[in-house]
């Protein structure tokens, strides 16, 4: 299923390299907006994991947005060449108590703490259609456990990963306030560094209630916000790295074992380091495309052949921990914010079977610019295989040359 954010990932980015209108712009006041979202019909999507688990799936969503407004008067060309979107922090709660479970297993709810994005592709004096992504981090206090929770197959760590997208339908009732329906899609999961990693991916809609602290104001204007960048090719060097649990290990020591007594819920944790190299080449205001260059090496990789070879996983070549990709990767600019795609075919890639069983990899990620610091960045990802299992998650640490 988690194919299906694949899909709705592509459609934003889509979205998001669109040409806003020129001529829409806003004029308020203060520039700050509340949202106060409700959705009670939240549906959980799997399979058989969750049919083992869950006697019901409608539960509710509630979320709260703290955002800015962007504007002519106080923002750069970039939030114009956007539609003027908002831009802010979001929390959500997921109510998971509601649900009816089975099997003497369930699930704890869920607190998420996210980067929200929202922006306007259709606005007209009282109605606005908004598309929105949220990327950040949750919380849950209950995990997998072989005697207690025996097929909570969906979380293994307290700390998660949250990633969501929706559209916003909003009506203005008064100088303050508007209302409207959104329909969302959001995922949670451990990005490899617990197991069991199954996450959870729902689909939601519901009504959300908006107030902006000064009369947002529409008028038919173009400020003519000079676009300026330098065309041609840059150039990116960047540290890698992060953790990550090996499948083989949890098939080893619980999906092929039949005592609850002899299962284990936690489990080794990999250490994964290297370097990557980007070239780039800028041919509009907020995009570039090039290729992208990693080497990383992963620590345990003997252990991981033990594990394998419990599981009687054949190998007809020696394990290695070094692997080595080559990708075509393309960066959407926000002002110092960068979101980064990537899709690469490994040239030497020997860790186990298990761990990759395909030559091809994704990638997703964030990135933040500091220009004063010689254009250093950090950044933070999800590395991925089959447009739907998780491999690790990485954070970055480079600088911009060019």
């Amino acid at each position: 299923m988690r194919k299906l954010v694949s899909v709705i990932l592509f459609f934003c980015l889509f979205f998001l390299g669109l040409p806003a209108q020129e001529k829409d712009t806003l004029r308020l006041q203060s520039p700050f907006v509340h949202t106060l979202g409700g959705q009670a019909a939240c549906f959980p999507l799997g399979g058989d994991k969750l049919d083992q688990l869950l006697a019901t799936r409608w539960h509710s969503y509630w979320s709260y947005e703290f955002a800015y407004q962007t504007s002519p008067e106080r923002d750069s060309a970039y939030s114009e060449s956007y539609g003027y979107p908002l831009v802010g922090v979001g929390f959500s709660y997921l109510n998971n108590r509601s649900l009816r479970y089975l099997n003497n297993s369930h699930f704890s709810d869920f607190y998420s703490l996210y980067l929200h994005f929202e922006r306007p592709f259709v606005r007209l004096s009282r109605f606005k259609l908004s598309y929105m992504l949220q990327f950040g981090g949750a919380y849950t206090k209950d995990l997998y456990n072989p005697f207690t929770n025996p097929y909570n197959y969906t979380v293994g760590n307290h700390l998660m990963v949250y990633v969501g997208t929706g559209l916003r339908m909003d009506f203005k009732i008064s100088r303050h306030f508007s209302a409207g329906l959104q329909a969302q899609f959001f995922h949670h999961s451990n990005g490899k560094t617990a197991m069991p990693n199954g996450g959870m991916d729902e689909v939601s809609a519901g009504a959300f209630l908006r107030y902006s602290v000064s009369e947002q104001r529409f008028q038919r204007m173009n400020t003519g916000k000079e676009r300026l960048y330098k065309k041609g090719f840059q150039w990116d060097l960047f540290l890698i790295g992060g953790v990550k649990v090996f499948e083989a290990e949890w098939l080893a020591r619980n999906e092929t074992v039949d005592d609850p007594a002899q299962k284990r819920s936690r489990f080794q944790l990999n250490p994964r380091l290297g370097f990557s190299a980007d070239v780039l080449y800028r041919y509009a205001f907020r995009n570039a495309s090039g290729l992208c260059m990693d080497f990383l090496y992963t620590w345990g990789a003997n252990d991981l052949r033990a594990w394998e070879d419990e599981i009687h996983v054949e190998h007809d070549y020696p394990v290695s921990p070094i692997s080595v990709g080559l990708g075509v990767m393309h960066e959407l600019r926000y002002s110092n914010f960068s979101i980064t795609v990537c899709a690469g075919v490994y040239l030497f890639n020997r860790l186990g079977w298990t761990e990759n069983p395909t030559r091809f990899y994704q990638k997703l990620g964030v990135r933040y610019y500091f220009p004063k610091l010689g254009n250093t960045f950090v950044g933070w990802g999800v590395k991925a295989y089959q447009l739907s299992r998780a491999d690790y998650m990485e954070l970055s640490l480079g600088i911009r040359l060019g």
